[in-house]
């Protein structure tokens, strides 16, 4: 590891060099400065100043920003995205009654909201102020909200903050623009716009929950009339938010399992995984739908994350191996479990790695265009094996070391091109 970021050590002088983001209206590819000194002391103080300076010299590097028409265009295509998403959650909610329900939805709907809005002003890493809880105390939010809230500001900004979301501004926007990409202001206009629109979105979602029954009302007081619902005596609409846009079908089948499927299949085209690996990330997915109920990724949230660590933390090791378990549901074996005093949990290597494979489901539906909650987030779910990597390997027995040491290679070897057969000729190299 280096003694700062971006910094290694060329010949005995120590050198700073970086990559040239995207936003960056550039045409070379990387920023190098030579630090001048071997101290790595003296380094590594130079380093922070050069890392700090680079992102004033990456800001300048592009001049101009959006022009109004596109950055409109782009506002209203963020709100409707988000108002879209919003609605999908708010329905979603409805059907998992274990998880939530529609207000509380729409409740951390307006909480993430303003998270949102703090980060397009200050930034993802900054604590809410005492002034800006002041704010959202008088506006009636809780210390509970608040902890929300914040917890939203860092988690959110995070997701923001990525190299995909960031390179999907600059694409989507570069599309509007008409351009083959952007610079380096507008990138800031448009992540400044994005971060905006969807908070303006997610703050409105109070709204949606009456706007359905507002319509039924008007429609049943003009069928108490005798109007048509449709005709030319229809009463005059009230002027609404951009309504969500229509959900197309999607080109890739959502289910849990099925896009399980499709990223196994893949990895085997390719040579990537063993048929042994093929069949865990099925597998795993496969449990995921039983111990969370969620058959649509679509629908997936970070509580059906933790209800299916949860699981995995309960089950037997050995859990469906008989024929009465196979007839049972997880709760069931659980119980069981626990009634026989049996070994609980899987080890700390089995549930990484599930939920790594989950991870990898996850970022392949983002790869396919399915809409995801981008709340979803396997990392804080990890465990910490407390067995050391190195422990896990059986040490050499003395019989081990006296059949290894019994090859021809010590022994006696038949040529220098045939070491592995036996013979009179003892090589003494590296082998």
């Amino acid at each position: 590891m280096g003694i700062a970021n971006f910094t290694f050590r060329r010949g005995a002088i120590y050198t700073w060099r970086r990559r040239i983001p995207k936003r960056a209206d550039s045409d070379a590819s990387n920023l190098q400065v030579s630090l001048r000194t071997a101290c790595p002391w003296t380094a590594r103080r130079l380093a922070v100043i050069v890392t700090a300076e680079s992102e004033k010299v990456f800001d300048r590097m592009g001049m101009d920003g959006l022009t109004p028409d596109v950055a409109r265009q782009w506002l209203e295509t963020v709100i409707r995205d988000e108002l879209g998403d919003t609605a999908r959650r708010t329905c979603a909610a409805f059907h998992l009654p274990k998880t939530g329900n529609p207000v509380e939805s729409t409740h951390h709907d307006r909480l993430a909201g303003e998270a949102l809005r703090f980060v397009a002003r200050k930034g993802a890493e900054v604590d809410l102020d005492e002034d800006e809880r002041r704010e959202l105390t008088a506006r009636g939010y809780s210390e509970a909200d608040l902890d929300w809230i914040n917890h939203y500001q860092h988690h959110l900004g995070r997701a923001a903050a990525t190299e995909a979301m960031e390179n999907k501004i600059s694409r989507r926007v570069a599309e509007i623009a008409g351009k083959e990409r952007i610079s380096g202001h507008e990138f800031f206009d448009a992540k400044r716009i994005y971060l905006n629109g969807r908070a303006a979105a997610l703050l409105s979602s109070k709204d949606s929950l009456e706007s359905g029954f507002e319509d039924a009302m008007r429609m049943a007081s003009r069928i108490r009339e005798g109007k048509q619902p449709d005709g030319p005596q229809a009463a005059p609409q009230a002027i609404q938010d951009p309504a969500p846009s229509p959900t197309a079908k999607p080109a890739f089948d959502p289910a849990l399992e099925a896009v399980a499927d499709r990223l196994a299949g893949r990895k085997e085209k390719r040579g990537r995984v063993t048929d042994k690996t093929a069949y865990q990330i099925r597998k795993t997915a496969e449990l995921l739908r039983e111990a969370t109920g969620v058959g649509d990724i679509g629908m997936l949230r970070q509580e059906h994350l933790m209800t299916f660590s949860n699981i995995m933390h309960a089950l037997p090791p050995t859990y469906r191996k008989t024929p009465k378990e196979r007839e049972m549901t997880l709760q069931q074996i659980i119980a069981a479990a626990e009634a026989a005093g049996g070994k609980q949990g899987f080890a700390a290597a089995t549930i990484n790695r599930n939920l790594g494979f989950v991870g990898q489901i996850i970022k392949h539906a983002r790869s396919e265009g399915i809409p995801l909650d981008p709340l979803l987030d396997t990392r804080d779910l990890r465990e910490t094996d407390p067995e050391d990597e190195q422990d896990k390997v059986a040490s050499f027995s003395r019989e081990d070391l006296q059949r290894l040491f019994a090859g021809p290679v010590w022994q006696g070897c038949l040529s220098a091109g045939r070491r592995t057969q036996p013979g009179d000729v003892v090589i003494k190299d590296a082998l």
